[in-house]
């Protein structure tokens, strides 16, 4: 969600990004593709191989569903069981808290990065959280945080550019959404709190700190 937000903000509205040139701007789109998608999900492939996730064995006890084999799989990587979530979401909070920390050396330039990932950090501290008592959807939280991010920068800088690219992402919302709902990944109350969690989270950030 990082990278897709700012992708969007680079290709309608680079003017919020100051004193970066179009060179230095896809690389700042790079380094967040890297901070916050390929570092976590590489991090969290190898909670889930190693065992610090939670094994297969104790998900599938958790569960009451069948266990073929006893050890962690890659298909895990879809943490449906709730107990399996904390540690790589602990561990991605961390790495967002780092990232942000790492932006706040070029905070003059990257001010509205810095807010949006700090906002983020935020948002899966509370999920993690959250998670050791209930399963909130952080599919939601993340959809919701987008749009968030998206209303408060509309709203903030006035940058009518992103009306039609965040109507899209409102729509590819729904049925994101929806699909969790469909494939019974969470009740209603879940996506429902994740989606407020999010949005009010990255909106607050944006028009309070952006």
């Amino acid at each position: 969600m990082p990278t897709l937000l700012h992708g969007l903000l680079l290709a309608f509205v680079p003017s919020v990004f100051t004193r970066l040139d179009d060179e230095n701007q896809w690389r700042l789109l790079l380094m967040i593709f890297i901070l916050t998608f390929v570092l976590p999900l590489s991090l969290t492939y190898f909670l889930i191989q190693s065992g610090w996730a939670g094994s297969r064995r104790g998900a599938a006890a958790e569960s009451d569903a069948p266990d073929a084999g006893g050890g962690p799989l890659l298909e895990s990587l879809q943490m449906e069981d709730r107990s399996r979530r904390i540690v790589p979401f602990l561990f991605t909070t961390c790495i967002y808290g780092a990232d942000t920390f790492l932006l706040t050396r070029n905070l003059s330039s990257l001010h509205l990065s810095v807010v949006i990932l700090a906002a983020v950090s935020v948002c899966i501290g509370v999920v993690t959280l959250v998670t050791v008592f209930w399963k909130i959807s952080a599919h939601a939280v993340g959809t919701g945080g987008l749009l968030g991010f998206l209303f408060g920068i509309v709203y903030d800088f006035a940058a009518i550019e992103l009306l039609y690219p965040t109507l899209a992402c409102v729509l590819a919302a729904g049925l994101l959404l929806s699909a969790r709902l469909y494939l019974n990944a969470h009740t209603p109350a879940q996506v429902g709190a994740g989606f407020l969690l999010g949005i009010t989270v990255c909106f607050a950030a944006v028009v309070g700190w952006g």
